[in-house]
């Protein structure tokens, strides 16, 4: 008897619902899973500040990242630190400036989703106010 050890990718990605809410032709709530499921989790950690989810305060990006007055060096190397503590179905995660714009910094985020090696990227805006 043999036993298959590999993973379909939505078992090892999981699957949730898509954010923001919707429904689809059937009226379900629409869902994402795979890779796509991972940037929306980037996106909800880069969304987030941290310590404002009571169960999971260590969830989210320090609220400095927010503030005009930082650096985009240190917004780029804080939302590494978070997806990295946030996001356990990603490796190799590289945060690079791509360029600073007013109030917005657009970062490229790169990840490797684990059980691939397929490095992958995607740009992400960051809004501060001042």
């Amino acid at each position: 008897m043999t036993t298959n050890l590999a993973l379909p990718l939505n078992d090892l990605f999981g699957f949730g619902v898509k954010m923001p809410l919707a429904v689809d032709s059937a009226g379900r709530l629409r869902t994402s899973e795979g890779e796509a499921r991972i940037w929306q989790a980037v996106q909800e950690i880069i969304d987030t500040p941290l310590g404002s989810r009571p169960f999971n305060p260590r969830f989210g990006v320090p609220p400095m990242v927010y503030e005009l007055a930082t650096d985009p060096r240190a917004v780029a190397w804080q939302i590494g630190n978070a997806i990295a503590r946030g996001e356990p179905r990603a490796r190799d995660i590289v945060v690079d400036i791509q360029r600073v714009v007013g109030g917005t910094i657009e970062l490229r985020i790169g990840i490797t989703p684990i059980g691939t090696n397929n490095a992958v990227n995607k740009i992400f805006p960051v809004y501060r106010i001042q």
